[in-house]
């Protein structure tokens, strides 16, 4: 399923917990909350708006199960992108392509390999995508 509707939003502090497994994250406040994509596992591509380069993308909408403590969130991990902090830049969310339902997963290493198994699956989905070449 592929969505070629833009989503934008602005980078917002979150948790902190995707840099604790290992895949940060950008949480995002949505500039239209009416573009919110239904909850679920996303690859995506996302342009940080002052920049011209695009990077693959896995976006998590909805819940987050496995850390019940946490809110809902919509945010974003940019795959490849040399971490920094986005704080108040704004992203733009395009081509999604559904991945899977949000799951809780018995442990965080089993969600490490889910997050892998993703990340591998949004490579697949955009094979025919050159990042060099932006």
């Amino acid at each position: 399923m592929s969505n070629d509707s833009l989503i934008i939003g602005q980078v917002i502090k979150g948790a902190g917990g995707g840099t604790a497994l290992g895949f940060p994250t950008a949480n995002l406040q949505l500039a239209s909350p009416s573009a919110r994509p239904p909850d679920g596992v996303y690859a995506c591509l996302a342009l940080i708006i002052p920049q011209s380069r695009l990077y693959l993308a896995l976006l998590h909408v909805g819940p987050r199960p496995t850390f019940p403590d946490l809110p809902s969130s919509v945010e974003v991990h940019l795959i490849d992108f040399p971490y920094q902090k986005l704080y108040g830049e704004k992203l733009s969310l395009s081509n999604l392509c559904y991945i899977r339902k949000i799951k809780k997963f018995p442990s965080s290493l089993e969600l490490i390999q889910a997050l892998k198994q993703d990340s591998h699956k949004a490579a697949q989905l955009f094979s025919s995508y050159d990042q060099s070449a932006n």
